[in-house]
């Protein structure tokens, strides 16, 4: 069932470049990896419809329709207040914070494509809980099941395209998912404004439906047979995923050279993060994810309508405000693609938390001015705050939104790339739940608005110095080499003796000294 798909493709690949299509050969060139990753995104694509679904289900649910675009009045099966609409909307983070743990477990004992066919499942259930919706308990338990299956599918389709993709393309292949997410985001905003909610939530299970077919066509990842010891499987698929005179064993021998074939239990995986290849990689990015969530862009997007609202001083109306939210963030994550396939993962991070850092802290200034009196020209530019939020919006997928993502895939060993990705998105979901929760009170509380806005700014700037001192650049590396510079200790000895030369294994191009002087942990 797997080759005939992939022999009818290459026959039309070879037919259409015959023709000298000259603009299709750059995507014919690696359309092996491009097909199996935009299958993957099916699955991002639910994530994003979920992500904006609470945005325009609830004033539809609590019949604040506004200037509501649709016929009629939309569906309203059962009464709904402001505290039951509140767990509503944050039951999903913490069905998140289980799926980055269920998407540990279930990577790692059965590989990344079954384990988002199985987290499919109750995505699928989710949504159908959520369409036929009666009840509070009902919406509830869909709301925890999307939540669930958003945060399973994160780290999974990551690390199932860093193994697939060669390094060249690992980037922008890995960066598909953040404008799939957007433009899911978006979809809902826009579907929202004109239909009731439960068919939303219709068209919102019919792509878990799609997904699991699509993800029956596809091979798991060479790393995934190696680890089964299954070499010769290994080369088929690794193959299947390269185009015609690439290779494929040289690239396989490599990654065998570094792969480790145990199998460790919960048990052996606590106990083997203390050594080096592991602890330091896995505490490197949940500090990053840490840093990332406190820079506020998850709690500006789920209040992204009130901000938007209040800083465009009420003259926008809900749904419009949620759908040009949606297209800033799309727009943004357009950015992304070109700018990860050309840039430095180091250098797009950086430039993304300074923009982010110097609009949080006019936002906050302009803010503080309205709250205070002082500094009232400020009071006076209506424009500013609007303008604050949307280069903010537009900064965040570009970089500190987006790469951390793509570090799941790239920066834990093989063996326990799975389990490790999962518990950094489990744990991060934890922390975006806090951070979601706490902003209404600290808006509200003796910092204000001004005070939260700026708090963000400074974590925007503690994440421009984190990244240029702790984290390594990984763009164009393979992820052996990536391995092999978390497992290199510098040493911080002086020495009057001269050095000896360095072995040449060390000074190929592509070694992991060349990666960049760094802290060690």
């Amino acid at each position: 069932m797997q080759e005939t798909p992939k022999k009818f493709w290459r026959y039309m690949v070879s037919k259409l470049t015959e023709k000298k299509t000259y603009f299709l050969k750059p995507i014919f060139a690696f359309q092996f990896q491009l097909i199996p990753t935009l299958i993957l995104n099916l699955a991002a694509l639910s994530s994003g419809i979920s992500l904006g679904f609470s945005a325009i289900a609830l004033p539809q649910l609590k019949g604040n329709n506004g200037t509501w675009y649709g016929t009629g009045t939309p569906y309203q099966p059962f009464p709904l207040d402001m505290e039951s609409g509140s767990w509503i909307a944050g039951i999903f983070g913490i069905g998140a914070i289980f799926g980055g743990f269920a998407a540990a477990v279930l990577g790692s004992k059965f590989g990344q494509r079954l384990a988002i066919m199985m987290i499919a499942v109750p995505d699928m259930i989710g949504w159908i809980l959520i369409a036929s919706a009666q009840n509070v308990p009902m919406m509830l338990m869909g709301r925890f099941l999307s939540g669930f299956a958003a945060a399973g599918y994160s780290p999974s389709i990551q690390t199932y395209i860093a193994e697939i993709a060669q390094p060249q393309h690992r980037g922008w292949l890995g960066g598909i998912t953040t404008p799939v997410l957007a433009f899911g985001t978006l979809i809902s905003y826009t579907l929202g404004s004109c239909i009731s909610w439960h068919f939303i939530a219709i068209v919102g299970a019919v792509i878990p439906i799609l997904l699991i077919p699509g993800l029956a066509l596809l091979h798991d990842s060479p790393y995934w047979h190696l680890q089964k010891g299954d070499e010769k499987k290994a080369l088929a698929v690794m193959e299947s995923f390269r185009k015609e005179g690439s290779n494929s064993l040289a690239e396989l021998l490599a990654i065998s050279d570094t792969l480790s074939t145990s199998e460790y239990s919960w048990k052996e995986s606590l106990k083997h993060l203390t050594h080096r290849q592991y602890r330091r990689p896995f505490l490197t990015l949940n500090v990053l994810f840490l840093l990332m969530t406190f820079t506020g862009n998850f709690a500006i997007s789920f209040y992204a309508v009130e901000v938007f609202q209040k800083a465009g001083a009420g003259h926008i109306n809900e749904y419009l405000s949620a759908i040009i939210i949606g297209a800033i963030r799309l727009l943004g994550s357009l950015l992304f693609i070109p700018a990860v396939k050309h840039l430095s993962r180091r250098l797009l991070m950086c430039g993304s938390s300074f923009v982010m850092g110097v609009s949080m802290s006019v936002l906050g200034l302009a803010m503080y001015s309205h709250e205070t009196g002082v500094l009232s020209n400020l009071d006076t530019i209506t424009w500013l705050p609007l303008v604050c939020v949307t280069i903010y919006m537009l900064a965040d997928p570009v970089g500190v939104g987006s790469v951390p993502f793509l570090y799941l895939g790239e920066f834990f060993p093989s063996e326990m790339r799975s389990l490790l990705s999962g518990i950094t998105i489990g744990l991060s979901n934890l922390e975006l739940f806090i951070v979601v929760k706490t902003f209404p009170n600290m808006t509200s509380s003796m910092i204000g608005s001004s005070g939260t806005f700026w708090l963000y700014a400074g974590f925007c700037f503690v994440t421009l110095l984190y990244t240029l001192v702790w984290i390594p650049e990984t763009k164009g590396r393979s992820l052996q080499d990536i391995e092999r510079y978390f497992e290199h200790k510098e040493s911080l000895h002086v020495t009057p003796l001269p050095s000896p030369v360095s072995t040449p294994s060390l000074i190929k191009k592509n070694q992991y000294p060349q990666l960049s002087v760094q802290f060690t942990l």
